[in-house]
Order: structure tokens, then C-alpha cells, then sequence
């Protein structure tokens, strides 16, 4: 959003950039397509942050930019928003994939980790790795700091926890096109330490690891309470999340969908289709066609809607820039800083579903006598500033400014 009642334009220097202090909850809130807890299928939500120290004065830097392009794969386009670096991504482009994956019967483009069955054909999206995207816990080091895993299956928590990079350190070859020990040339295969060693093992904790709330199938709803999805993040310090007084940070939310039309602990052994392997193929085929009915009926052969591409797949979502910075010294005691934000856009519910015209988040804080409140708002930029406008007049946000 803007910074002031003037439009940022192309200067991200007057756009606003969120802020909050350590010690403080943020309400993170999430619709999930495929839904969540339910019998239908598997699913994980998991939250991370990734951040950079604001004393960092060259290029590669975490910026929003002032345009929704793409960045060139040498991250130095100041206008192009950048989350991860651009050397992260060519290490990515360069390492051979992970060949243990279950790909079903895709044909992958490449051998390298860019390209994976969600991502066949090694489509580039920022500088993100699209193999770390995929997967979790990834298996080499990854920018990102892990916050909590949500979960339908709680057995799986200590696994998460013991492998999470938060308290797991991750190897990686110096020769980057390597994903391996074995392969790795001598002496070139080196390990990233986890975040509590580089940070402190006390600021750096293992991931939560809480069950996920129901949500019905096929449903950008609210969960079964009426109220939406939502988690808790209490913010760390900024000596934890960056190792400095002050952090420019981002949020990434990714969920995770495997149906349960087929056993989702599966691997490379059932890859390939009918054509491609003798014995049992992938369990999933792309747009199959069946026969319906007994020997004495006529056949009539039923395609099914089946892209293996995205027949269990992730989703993700992530933030703005936002800074995290110590806790004023006037807090103290037992007294709660409150985040008082607003979500959703101008619009009518069906122009904007599934985001939510604008609201207050939380609805209802539980403030105590002597508890202090953080106050924050700023516009959505996905509005359409044309005629007709929905709700409010053209050429704005609502604000009435004109920005």
C-alpha cells in the first residue's frame, strides 16, 4: 500500500512496509481449496519466514518492487520484486533432482531440480526453487525458517520437527550439479549448520506442530466454527530471525494436498505409464478412460479429468516485505503489544471471493488493562481501479484519496 494519501508509483520508497515487534502475535489466516482433517484426503499447512537484516545496502536484497513481472534470473532489476537470491537459483538450475520422487507418468523436461511433477517443464517463478517448493522437509538448505506444520496427521510431528532446518543441519555439493555425498566429488560435499546454531538454539525452537483445523472439500471457507482458518505466530526477536537488530522479512505459506485415491507415501518404483514400464504402472494416469458396467452391458468408455501434474499437489501464498524490530522498552511486565490489521479489499463478496471485503483482523482482541495496541492498515494493490468500481468510487482504494 501507499505510504502516504499519494500514489507510490513506480517509487517503492513511498510504499508502506508493514512493521511489527517482537513478542507480539500475528493472526495468520488461510483458505484451503481441497480442504483439510478430512477423510478425502491428506494434507499439511506449513509456515515459514525468510528474512534479511535492513543494514544490507547491495542489490541483493529482499524487495516488493513497483511491478508484478517476473525478475531475470540475475535478481538486479530494482523495480522486480526478489525473495530469494539469484545464486540460490542457479544452484537450484544446476543440481541434479532428486530421482527417488514420485513423478507418476510425467515426462520431466530435465534432470535438474527445477523441474518436478507439479513443474514438468522447469517453469521459472521468481528465483524460488521449484523442487524446495514442492517438498518439505527439503534436503538441502533452504533460506527459509521454519515457524510451524499443520497437520492431519499427528504422527508425523516428530519427523517434522527432527528434520526441519531449524535444528537440522542440511549438505550440499560445491560441484552444484551433485545432490549427493556418494556423487559429490572429494572434499566438496559441505553442510549448512541449522538456524538455532547460527542464531542461538534458545531463539530458534523447532517447528509447532498442531493439527489442522476441518475444511470442507472443494470450499475457500471458513472453518467449522464459522470463523477462518487461522494460527497464532508469535514474532521472534529480530537477533533470532536475522541475527540483527532489525529485519526486513517475508511470510510463505504453503499447503500441501495429497488425495486419497491412491497411497500418497509412494515413490519413484511406480513411475511411468502402461507404455513405459512392464508390471504395475503410476497408480494415476493422465485422463484416464474406463469401461463402466458388467460383461453383459454395453461398454461405454468414461474419461476422467485427471491431471497427474497436480493430482496431490502444493499450494503456496506469500507476503510483502515486512520488518520485525525489538519490543519498545515502555512494554513491559506481563502487558501484550495487540495487532489490529485489516484484511480483505474493496468489493462486493463476489467480486472479491475468496478474500473478504475489507475487515478488521482479529474481530475480537482480548485486550487487558494496560495492554498496548498496534494499529496498521494498508490498501490491497490487486483492486481494479476501473468503471464500474464495485463499492466506492473509480480510481481508488476506497480511501477517497485518489491514490
Amino acid at each position: 500500500g501507499d505510504a502516504t494519501a499519494n500514489a507510490a508509483g513506480g517509487d517503492a520508497s513511498k510504499q508502506y512496509q508493514m512493521t511489527y515487534y517482537a513478542g507480539s502475535k500475528i493472526p495468520l489466516e488461510w483458505t484451503s481449496q481441497h480442504g483439510c482433517n478430512n477423510p478425502k484426503l491428506n494434507c499439511q499447512i506449513v509456515m515459514q519466514y525468510m528474512c534479511q537484516d535492513v543494514f544490507d545496502t547491495n542489490d541483493d536484497k529482499l524487495r516488493d518492487g513497483t511491478t508484478t513481472n517476473t525478475i531475470d534470473e540475475n535478481g538486479n532489476q530494482q523495480n522486480r520484486g526478489r525473495h530469494e537470491n539469484a545464486q540460490y537459483y542457479a544452484d537450484c538450475k544446476a543440481r541434479a533432482r532428486n530421482f527417488g520422487l514420485f513423478t507418476a507418468d510425467q515426462n520431466l523436461n530435465g534432470r535438474t531440480a527445477k523441474y518436478t511433477r507439479q513443474n514438468p517443464g522447469g517453469t521459472r517463478r521468481g528465483l524460488e526453487c521449484p523442487e524446495e517448493r514442492d517438498y518439505y522437509p527439503y534436503w538441502h538448505p533452504s533460506p527459509f525458517t521454519d515457524i510451524a506444520v499443520l497437520t492431519g496427521d499427528l504422527s508425523r510431528c516428530g519427523y517434522y520437527k527432527a528434520e526441519s532446518q531449524n535444528v537440522k543441519e542440511k549438505g550440499y555439493c560445491e560441484s552444484n550439479e551433485f545432490n549427493n555425498p556418494n556423487d559429490c566429488p572429494a572434499g566438496e560435499w559441505k553442510t549448512k549448520p541449522s538456524w538455532n546454531v547460527l542464531r542461538g538454539a534458545a531463539t530458534v525452537p523447532p517447528p509447532d506442530c498442531q493439527p489442522t483445523t476441518w475444511g470442507r472439500v472443494n470450499h475457500l471457507g471458513n472453518g467449522p466454527d464459522g470463523q477462518p482458518h487461522m494460527y497464532d505466530w508469535t514474532v521472534p526477536t529480530p537477533e533470532a530471525a536475522c541475527g540483527q537488530t532489525s529485519c526486513t522479512c517475508v511470510l510463505r505459506l504453503r499447503y500441501n494436498i495429497s488425495t486419497t485415491d491412491y497411497d500418497w507415501n509412494v515413490n519413484a518404483s511406480l513411475n511411468g505409464d502402461q507404455n513405459t514400464r512392464q508390471g504395475q504402472p503410476s497408480p494415476i494416469q493422465q485422463n484416464p478412460t474406463l469401461d463402466l458396467g458388467g460383461a453383459q452391458m454395453f461398454h461405454q468408455g468414461l474419461r476422467f479429468a485427471v491431471n497427474t501434474a497436480q493430482f496431490g499437489r502444493t499450494f503456496q501464498d506469500r507476503s510483502h516485505t515486512f520488518k520485525i524490530v525489538a519490543k519498545p522498552s515502555v512494554v513491559t511486565g506481563n502487558q501484550q503489544i495487540i495487532n489490529l490489521n485489516v484484511r480483505g479489499k474493496r468489493c462486493n463478496i463476489v467480486q472479491c471471493f475468496p478474500a473478504v471485503e475489507y475487515d478488521f483482523v482479529p474481530n475480537n482482541p482480548n485486550i487487558k488493562v494496560g495492554d498496548w495496541v498496534h494499529w496498521q492498515w494498508t490498501g490491497s494493490n490487486t483492486h481494479d481501479n476501473g468503471n464500474p468500481a464495485g463499492d466506492g468510487q473509480a480510481g481508488d482504494d476506497g480511501q477517497g484519496k485518489g491514490g
